[in-house]
């Protein structure tokens, strides 16, 4: 071999080993904003290069995203790379109308078309939908999306770009996983749709955020172009209302996920005010779903712990406890999983314990499964030795019954009153998926959007009802709390 062939021999292995390596060294892009741009080389930013590590990780991905981050060409450039590495592999390319399908097979082929000779493949260039290496055998399909798009394939690899103003996504979806299943990867990317704040790409958003549908979630804001400053921000907050600007140029999942905000209970910016997202740490009582933001402070600082019961089978909606420093108001800890009512108050008394037991009140939604959680926590406390710290069971101070009454006007007013909470900026909240919850509640129902859940929502909501109106003193624990 001549010089020139090693080194395309020892590059087309280098690509074969590392789509990253691929994308960065021979792709290009263009600008499908400016039709007829020059195309120019793809390399790639620190946030491209990261969304591609985890598609490769992972089986399923969603990415919220703010405009305009080459995420789309990042997919497609990795469903080239399979293509042509991995011959014999379907991609199938899914958007909202026909032009849109048909721009993504153009950057598809625009960008291999302009790749070194020792890369390209020899393809059928009559195929307007459609891209197909007739000698690898491999092929990619764009479609715009209709109640029966993509039933019938498997693909390798399955691009569902805007997702979220996809009309027919839960019918895609219910053939596209099946893909999976089959040993394929699946993608979902998209904007936010402010208009639709319970789309099913929100939905499966704040699934992959509680960790109950598979999906590895990607939340890309603003900052994510490198060029975009504070000062370019500042300019796009003066030109553009709140609800439009969250939409295109969020910093926040929560900024994004919330509905217009004439719609919804709690103000999305006191929300981000109050958000406080910081590690994990690696400490706490063995309890299935616990997160530790905070180890236990001080003996002088009280804690409460929200909780909303339910029933804890398996079609019934998780069982959250959230657990706030009342001296700070941050959030120390959260629990999260389906829990039958006596477990979860096991776990309740556990951590209570471990986070000082008689400077901790425990205070349940009171409803059905309520009833039969305060029951257990009174027997568990009971047990406790004298000699021991002792947590407390909540007693309303309204009607001297244990746990906050879930009906409409205990409701109102918990809900009220975590609205100037929010407003003056009071609380640190650090589980995502809880403030996303918030974001989501109903003005008018003072609930989430049918078929969504608000269960983290309703424990923040009693935890601060409790620190409002402090327990009374019990026969169990005997501890009252002052503010």
């Amino acid at each position: 071999m001549t010089p020139e062939e090693e080194r395309a021999v020892v590059e087309y292995r280098k690509c074969a080993q590392s789509p990253h390596y691929f994308i960065d060294t021979y792709c290009q892009i263009d600008d499908p904003n400016r039709p007829g741009s020059e195309w120019f080389p793809f390399h790639l930013w620190p946030a491209q290069f990261e969304v591609l590590d985890i598609v490769l990780k992972s089986v399923k991905v969603i990415a919220l995203k703010a405009r305009q981050l080459g995420i789309t060409w990042v997919l497609v450039a990795y469903a080239l790379w399979l293509m042509i590495f991995q011959p014999g592999s379907l991609i199938m390319m899914f958007s909202r109308t026909g032009d849109d399908a048909k721009e993504l097979i153009r950057r598809l082929r625009g960008m291999h078309d302009r790749l070194p000779d020792f890369l390209q493949a020899s393809y059928d260039k009559k195929l307007e939908k459609e891209l197909y290496f007739t000698e690898l055998e491999s092929r990619a399909k764009s479609f715009s999306t209709t109640k029966h798009s993509g039933r019938g394939f498997t693909a390798s690899f399955v691009l569902v770009d805007e997702a979220a103003y996809i009309e027919f996504l839960r019918q895609l979806l219910n053939a596209a996983e099946e893909t999976v299943d089959a040993g394929g990867k699946l993608a979902l990317i998209s904007t936010a749709d402010k208009d639709r704040p319970n789309n099913i790409f929100h939905v499966r958003f704040k699934g992959a955020m509680n960790g109950t549908n598979g999906y590895r979630p990607i939340f890309l804001s603003w900052r994510a172009r490198p060029t975009r400053s504070q000062a370019w921000y500042d300019k796009k907050k003066a030109e553009k209302d709140q609800d439009d600007l969250y939409q295109e140029y969020p910093e926040t999942a929560l900024q994004a996920m919330a509905g217009r905000e004439s719609s919804k209970r709690f103000n999305a910016a006191y929300l981000h005010n109050c958000t406080d997202i910081v590690p994990e740490l690696s400490a706490g009582p063995a309890i299935p779903g616990l997160t530790i933001y905070e180890l236990p402070f001080l003996p002088d600082h009280d804690y409460v712990l929200g909780v909303d019961t339910c029933e804890g089978d398996p079609g019934s909606d998780p069982s959250p406890i959230t657990v706030l420093d009342a001296t700070t108001f941050r959030e120390v800890a959260h629990v999260y999983g389906r829990f039958e009512p006596e477990a979860l108050a096991n776990y309740a008394v556990e951590l209570a314990k471990w986070y000082g037991g008689s400077n901790c009140v425990i205070c349940p939604e009171r409803n059905n499964h309520g009833h039969a959680f305060s029951l257990e926590v009174r027997h568990l406390v009971a047990m406790i030795e004298r000699t021991e710290r002792r947590p407390s069971l909540y007693e309303n101070p309204h009607d001297k019954k244990p746990g906050w009454l879930s009906s409409s006007t205990y409701k109102t007013l918990a809900v009220n009153q975590a609205a100037k909470y929010f407003k003056d900026g009071h609380i640190k909240l650090r589980t995502e998926a809880s403030i996303i919850e918030l974001a989501d509640i109903e003005a008018s129902t003072l609930k989430a959007p049918e078929g969504a859940t608000d269960d983290r929502a309703m424990s923040v909501i009693i935890t601060l009802a409790a620190i409002r109106w402090p327990t009374a003193k019990t026969a169990v624990g005997g501890f009252a709390v002052q503010y």
